[in-house]
């Protein structure tokens, strides 16, 4: 695999209402067409700071992981099969898994795979006159099932 900086427009989002999958692989996964934003993913850790009054400096301590909510954006296309299923997840409040490819070449042989459970926190719809109807989905991720790499250039069974 090549060490290179690559750019944010090779994603795939991908959505499923199977939440026990633990592959990359998985089924029923359904590719979300015109995405528009880059969706940015992360985590974060709580600092607990530990007070000590004879010691000239404050301890602090790691804590707790977390995962920020994931924004996707989208051109909307009404009637578009996957665009109507998110909307309908919003309204159910029911817990869906979401895989996020950040893809390193064109080619799709090499990239970055993010799997989350969770829920459609938020939906927005914003346009205008002279700007593209857009759909804004907020994922609150409550569970992080797979952070790896996808190396489609391996042929022995060992990507995940």
């Amino acid at each position: 695999m090549a060490n290179e900086v690559f750019i944010g427009s090779n994603v795939d989002v991908y959505f499923s209402k199977k939440t026990d999958n633990t592959s990359i692989q998985g089924v029923d996964f359904a590719l979300v067409d015109q995405v528009s934003v880059y969706p940015e993913t992360g985590g974060s850790r709580n600092v607990i700071e530990v007070v000590n009054y004879s010691n000239p400096e404050t301890a602090k301590l790691v804590g707790k992981k977390s995962v920020p909510d994931v924004t996707l954006q989208l051109n909307y296309i009404i009637g578009d099969p996957q665009h109507e299923a998110l909307k309908a997840l919003f309204e159910s409040g029911e817990r869906a898994q979401f895989k996020i490819i950040y893809w390193m070449d064109q080619a799709k042989t090499i990239g970055v795979v993010k799997i989350y459970n969770g829920f459609i926190a938020s939906i927005s719809q914003t346009g205008g006159d002279d700007t593209a109807t857009q759909l804004t989905f907020v994922i609150s991720v409550n569970k992080t099932i797979l952070n790896t790499i996808l190396d489609n250039t391996i042929s022995d069974g060992s990507n995940p």
